[in-house]
């Protein structure tokens, strides 16, 4: 029997968060939820508190604009990577600048901890240069690891779950999924025509997600190497996606400046999250499964009800 996905209503974000000058490239929460990182074209790094909406700290040491922010799991830290090819650790309790790890020749894009919080991957390299994936041991002053495959810059890094599986993204439109302990490529995901912007794991079946300048975004299993689904979104290309908490719903963000949600099940747009005036890069969910963040072009960051996204979908056939 067929159903009709349900739609929802576009929204007004719940809080604006006013602060950067130029582009937002990477928004993060905390663990606990409490905190909220973005990262600008403006060369710093805003900590914000969710409870109060307040600016909590502005982190300054990148010589370019920071590209990407990562909270590890203990919330104790927190990492940036930025266009000078640096990545910095940060200290939470004062904002202190704890370690610069170098090893990027072009600029580093993206980061990610894994769950275990042990390791952190960066990606990146310069245009029409082979890539560059790294993989450092978080309480080790050693020299990354380097995990060649990639024949363009690294956009995008996630880890799985079980923090055994990496997943890197670029504009060689390739996904590659390496075994994390030997550092060996497992696959090579083929499907997309154009740069691969973000990734984001599912919560469970070994899922990946990835979004293009291809306008799509698409469903892969990444233990077996195959692609599962492929959902329309947008003809300028999609910049950036997340899973909703329910593990079903997916939020995208568009070069045409809307937030969407999707149902990943019956690969349809359930509705418009919200509008920004400029081009939207970064998104992510509060671990609560409550709040969507938003960046754009402007330096603008909304916050947004994630639950009204979720509520739209039934909740009998996860991922």
């Amino acid at each position: 029997m067929n159903t009709a996905t349900p739609q929802m209503t576009e929204g007004s974000p719940c809080v604006a968060l006013m602060g950067h000058e130029e582009a937002v490239w990477s928004v993060a929460f905390s663990q606990n939820g409490k905190l909220l990182a973005t990262a600008s074209e403006d060369q710093t790094v805003r900590l914000w508190s969710l409870g109060s909406g307040r600016e909590m700290a502005v982190l300054e040491g990148h010589q370019g604009g920071v590209n990407a922010v990562a909270f590890s799991p203990n919330g104790h830290m927190l990492a940036s990577a930025g266009e000078d090819g640096l990545v910095k650790l940060w200290g939470l309790g004062n904002g202190e600048e704890l370690r610069t790890l170098t090893g990027h020749h072009g600029g580093a894009n993206s980061i990610a901890f894994s769950a275990d919080g042990k390791l952190l991957a960066s990606g990146g390299g310069a245009y029409n240069a082979p890539g560059e994936v790294k993989l450092w041991e978080v309480g080790s002053s050693s020299k990354p690891r380097s995990l060649a495959g990639h024949t363009n810059e690294v956009l995008a890094v996630a880890f799985s779950p079980d923090g055994k599986t990496l997943l890197t993204a670029g504009y060689d439109c390739t996904i590659r999924v390496w075994d994390v302990e030997t550092g060996e490529p497992r696959h090579v995901l083929r499907g997309h025509h154009g740069a691969v912007w973000s990734l984001a794991c599912g919560t469970a079946g070994r899922i990946v997600f990835s979004s293009s300048d291809d306008g799509t975004m698409r469903r892969w299993t990444y233990s077996r190497g195959e692609q599962m689904d492929v959902l329309d979104g947008d003809t300028f290309g999609i910049l950036a996606l997340v899973c909703l908490l329910d593990g079903r719903s997916l939020a995208s963000a568009q070069f045409d400046g809307t937030v969407k949600c999707w149902d990943s099940y019956t690969r349809q747009e359930t509705g418009i999250i919200g509008r920004h005036e400029h081009p939207v890069f970064c998104l992510a969910c509060s671990p609560d499964g409550k709040i969507l963040v938003s960046g754009d072009m402007s330096g603008a960051v909304n916050l947004w009800d994630a639950a009204a996204a979720n509520e739209n979908l039934p909740h009998n056939c996860l991922l």
